[in-house]
């Protein structure tokens, strides 16, 4: 009788951490897709970043050239009327 209640109960803990390991494996599964999907949003975070900072590179050196006409044009005004 004793050996038959150990068996049952070493049963019912094989059947118990049976469903334990299920549940820690579906969320391992929820947390490796989680992070998938974080890494997804990352490179396209990072690729729109890269797109940025390319126009503000190309935006700031379209105004460098602007001011530098604009300082010209002020130049050539002042010599004229000084002439």
């Amino acid at each position: 009788m004793d050996e038959r209640q150990s068996l049952e109960t070493l049963t019912r803990e094989v059947k118990t951490s049976g469903r334990a390991l299920t549940q820690l494996t579906e969320r391992e599964q929820g947390f490796q897709e989680k992070k998938n999907t974080r890494s997804e949003e990352l490179n396209s975070q990072n690729e729109k970043r890269q797109e940025l900072e390319g126009r503000i590179s190309t935006l700031q050196t379209e105004l460098a050239a602007a001011r530098q006409e604009l300082e010209n044009q002020q130049s050539e005004r002042a010599r004229i009327r000084c002439v």
